[in-house]
């Protein structure tokens, strides 16, 4: 029994009912649409400004070229290329040659693998991200072959994938990714589409909206997804001259930037990638609906956040879930999408140490119709504190030079915790470009269940796990049952203390760093005599043996860990793929406590 259902207030069942309602009115009957008006927008910026910024580029060429990629409908999403062939799979899951039909939305069962495929999968390219970057290809060259693509492939989905039909309208989320997109396209060369599939366009994109408006995501996904949905139902608004979907979308932001913001400045579900995307819907739609001063002492906070989350190297560590998307051109490194973001926000709020002149062609250009000064470019030496301390997420930063630590001693996230890893009292470390300890990443959300939750349970940790002992139990692919208690203790300049305690078991983690390296020494309590505790580091370079109990990682740090031995791993630097990683391991067993001592140095 679903207990959630019986636990419905009355004011959930009468907006659920309503939405039903609406949902299966506009699919017996599809709604007119109002007129669109005429492209370019006047909210965006001017595609001729965006054109002579971004003309004879670095960044102009790799579009250009990406979008020659896209006419031969190999279509990059995620960490692979989609070779469709000549017809695109709307309502395939390409890899796993898996399709679903064109019943009404609410029948489509999305969530089961065996039935639909990953829906992550097919949701990703039906996001027309990539026919956005077919429009900025054809800004930026003029070749007529992108925007003929741009049409046939419009035609092609709106055949396809009729108003509330199949499984391209289950997610209110996806269906604004989409909504977002077609204005892009719209405000880019919506003056050069053939007047009938204007018309066309211009219908379903009205249509879109009021799905969006019937299907927010109060109650099902109150997180990103509502965000998200709103930015997309108040940007529409604004496109239509819709009040009520302006206002609807705009007082929706208004309470997510206090609801989803927490009050160091990081995101509530406990993810650095999905910090990423809320900070980007945020600015987005400051932006559209000219809140940039409203919204300016929570977004500063934010940028903060994740200007030390980058740390020297400007590269995004992955804590939690991360679902290899993003708002606005998702392409390249996933580890570098927060630097985009980052310089965009600089030039927005005149916060010069976050701006870099190489990160602002992706985003900033687009958006703001500004490029970065090159004068605001640094040498990529770090400018942060040594040390910096955010208590209501649980992260404690040191950073010094190229080096950049990051103790994860995060609570869960909320609702469920649905992308919330269980890394209890993680440690992260880069020098440089070096990627010397890793969060091994999310992998796949649906499908196997054991890769989903060895990903992101805690022994694929750099922690120490208890065998038999867990600190949560998982609740399906996005939830958790019996959460941990996780803290930051005493902090200094220098050090810093963490805890977590679950199923009776209490580590204590102490982490000290000085001139010559860090040490690590982690003491386990527990009632029980005889479980087995293993320690892991996990690394994506190899572990070179310098002798009894020392490697070498990367260029600089030696390891020294007596008794402990390098067993193969896997790591996930982007949905859907896997690399090789390296584990450093010692096992213990005895009566608690037990204790463990990591030393890094510097070579």
């Amino acid at each position: 029994m679903n207990w959630r259902k019986l636990r419905r207030s009355p004011r959930e069942i009468k907006f659920r009912l309503r939405q039903e309602l609406l949902n299966f009115k506009y699919f017996v009957v599809p709604p007119a649409c109002r007129p669109l008006p005429d492209s370019p927008l006047p909210f965006l910026p001017p595609p001729a400004t965006i054109r002579q910024l971004l003309a004879g580029s670095t960044f102009a060429s790799e579009t250009i070229a990406l979008a020659g990629q896209v006419l031969e409908h190999r279509i990059p999403i995620l960490g692979f290329t989609l070779d469709c062939g000549p017809h695109l799979p709307w309502r395939q899951d390409s890899l796993r040659k898996i399709s679903s039909g064109l019943e009404y939305f609410r029948k489509i069962p999305y969530l089961n693998p065996a039935q639909v495929g990953d829906h992550k999968v097919v949701w990703e390219l039906n996001r027309h991200q990539h026919l956005v970057l077919l429009a900025e290809a054809y800004l930026l060259s003029e070749n007529p072959a992108f925007l003929s693509e741009i049409e046939a492939q419009l035609t092609d989905w709106l055949r396809e994938n009729p108003f509330h039909r199949g499984i391209n309208w289950t997610s209110a989320l996806e269906v604004g990714f989409r909504a977002l997109s077609w204005l892009w396209v719209y405000h880019l060369v919506g003056n050069r589409l053939a007047e009938p599939l204007r018309l066309q366009f211009g219908q379903s994109l009205y249509r879109h909206g009021l799905h969006l408006e019937a299907n927010l995501s109060y109650y099902f996904s109150p997180n990103t997804h509502l965000l998200g949905e709103a930015v997309a139902l108040h940007a529409l608004g604004v496109l239509f001259d819709q009040a009520d979907w302006r206002t609807t979308g705009g007082e929706v932001v208004d309470r997510q930037l206090t609801a989803q913001v927490l009050s160091d400045g990081a995101h509530f579900e406990q993810s650095t990638y999905y910090h990423v995307y809320a900070l980007d819907f945020f600015l987005f739609h400051s932006l559209i609906a000219g809140k940039q001063q409203a919204y300016a002492q929570v977004l500063i906070r934010m940028g903060e956040y994740l200007e030390a989350l980058l740390g020297p190297s400007r590269t995004l560590p992955f804590i939690g879930d991360d679902d290899g998307g993003r708002l606005f051109h998702p392409y390249g490194n996933r580890a570098h999408f927060g630097r985009a973001t980052l310089s965009t926000l600089g030039l927005v709020y005149e916060c010069k140490q976050w701006i870099h002149s190489s990160d602002c062609s992706e985003q900033a250009v687009w958006w703001l119709g500004r490029s970065c000064p090159a004068t605001a470019e640094v040498d990529g030496s770090c400018t942060l504190p040594s040390f910096r301390h955010f208590p209501q997420t649980g992260k404690a930063i040191l950073s010094a030079g190229p080096l950049h630590i990051l103790l994860d001693a995060a609570p869960f996230g909320p609702f469920q915790a649905g992308h919330s890893h269980a890394g209890c009292l993680s440690v992260l470390l880069r020098y440089g470009q070096e990627d010397l300890m890793i969060d091994p990443g999310t992998f796949v959300y649906v499908g196997d269940s054991r890769q989903r939750d060895w990903f992101r349970g805690i022994g694929a940790h750099n922690t120490v796990a208890v065998k038999g002992l867990e600190p949560a139990l998982p609740n399906g692919p996005f939830g958790w049952l019996g959460l941990p208690q996780v803290s930051l203790g005493a902090t200094g300049r220098s050090s810093v203390r963490m805890e977590a305690r679950y199923a009776s078991l209490t580590h204590f983690r102490q982490v000290t760093v000085n001139a010559d390296g860090f040490m690590v020494e982690d003491t386990l309590e527990h009632p029980q005599a005889g479980l087995e505790a293993i320690l892991s580091w996990v690394s994506a370079e190899p572990y070179v043996p310098l002798g009894e109990g020392k490697w070498r990682l990367g260029s600089t740090v030696v390891v020294d860990l007596p008794g402990a031995v390098v067993v193969a791993s896997q790591r996930s630097p982007v949905y859907g793929s896997l690399e090789p990683a390296f584990t450093l391991q010692l096992s213990r067993r005895g009566p608690f406590p037990l204790h463990f001592i990591t030393r890094f140095h510097w070579s």
